[in-house]
């Protein structure tokens, strides 16, 4: 029986999640290692090949060469699981590595090699879609259309807003900003730290997750330096999957000011915790947050973050109603779509809502 071979399926939260569906439809999903000798002893021609993030199996940021011969190696194995009647897709996350992207050649040429291997190429929404499309000259036919599943459950949710504030010494009666997450220089913590210096009243800004590097944890701790120390917490460190609630349970907005994304999981997770969203009209963010449970806003406008972040104190959001409609993004229809391809069938059309009424 034709089987998924995911690369890869384990110790990514959106990979657990999607697999762990995937298994509950009765199909078999195998963690692949991206060598030949391996590919040779457990493919079989009808398996379907997942590809998820390519630069992960060639590019090496310390060295130039070693990404070279990666690459020329990807390729080949990628020619060779084809000749042996393996069929691929892709789950384009995003359109390139947030480090390097499209100013890196080896990166272009990879995700051309893919498209055209690919039988299937998913994107999570309609303007991610549009995006690849114009991109890479997709065509329309190619492209599958299945919703980034919600976080609920996936993460510990058993502790009061009173409790989670409590524990990170914040006021009850302040409005609370806040990021979560990996802290990487494209989630542009630079522009939210200054758009929060020029918000007055009772706020606090909250910021937690593990730097990518010490150069920019120091350039965001230079920048916070010129707040009052009260109106500021930096937690710089690897966020435990049992610690996120509390993040997310003390805050009143989760805040995401990329300058770029295609797919955010990070907009999900607030969602799923019941938290309003400010993010960028760009990706998939602009079909995902409603009016009903966040607030998208120009980027290109110079003072839209700060915009949105003082009218969300003006809004009322309900949280109930912001879990219902994550609740609407579900892992099992896109494992759905995924099993009808390796059955080779077309695909059915995911079912998911695209607003909320707030009460």
């Amino acid at each position: 029986m034709a089987k998924i071979i995911a690369f890869p399926r384990d110790d990514i939260a959106y990979n657990e999640c999607l697999y762990a569906a995937v298994k509950e439809l009765g199909v078999e999903v195998e963690n692949g290692a991206w060598a030949g000798r391996w590919l040779h002893q457990h493919v079989a021609p009808g398996d379907l090949i997942h590809i998820h993030w390519p630069s992960f199996s060639y590019f090496e940021s310390g060295s130039r060469w070693r990404t070279y011969e990666n690459l020329v190696r990807f390729c080949a194995v990628l020619m060779l699981l084809r000749l042996r009647g393996a069929r691929v897709v892709w789950t384009a996350h995003n359109l390139y590595p947030h480090e390097g992207g499209r100013g890196e050649w080896t990166h272009r040429f990879a995700r051309k090699v893919v498209i055209a291997a690919a039988e299937k190429i998913f994107a999570h929404g309609n303007t991610a879609s549009r995006i690849l499309q114009a991109e890479f000259g997709i065509p329309r036919a190619k492209l599958v259309e299945v919703p980034h599943g919600n976080w609920i459950g996936y993460h510990p949710h058993t502790i009061s807003k009173a409790t989670a504030r409590q524990a990170l010494g914040i006021e009850p009666s302040t409005f609370v900003y806040c990021m979560v997450g990996a802290c990487r220089p494209y989630k542009n913590i630079e522009a939210l730290v200054d758009a929060f210096r020029q918000l007055d009243g009772n706020c606090f800004l909250l910021i937690a997750g593990k730097f990518a590097s010490q150069d920019y944890q120091s350039r965001i701790e230079q920048l916070l330096e010129q707040l009052p120390s009260a109106r500021f917490r930096l937690d710089a460190k690897f966020i435990a999957s049992d610690e996120m609630q509390r993040y997310l349970l003390a805050s009143d907005a989760l805040v995401l000011p990329y300058t770029e994304i295609l797919t955010s999981g990070s907009a999900m997770l607030g969602l799923s915790f019941g938290v309003p969203v400010i993010a960028p009209n760009i990706g998939s963010l602009a079909d995902v947050i409603t009016r009903d449970c966040g607030i998208l806003y120009d980027a290109a406008v110079p003072d839209g973050l700060v915009q949105a972040m003082e009218q969300i104190r003006r809004e009322s959001y309900s949280a109930d109603a912001i879990l219902t409609y994550a609740r609407s993004f579900e892992w099992s229809t896109s494992a759905r779509v995924l099993a009808t391809v390796l059955r080779e069938t077309e695909p059915e059309k995911p079912a998911y809502r695209s607003g909320v009424t707030s009460t």
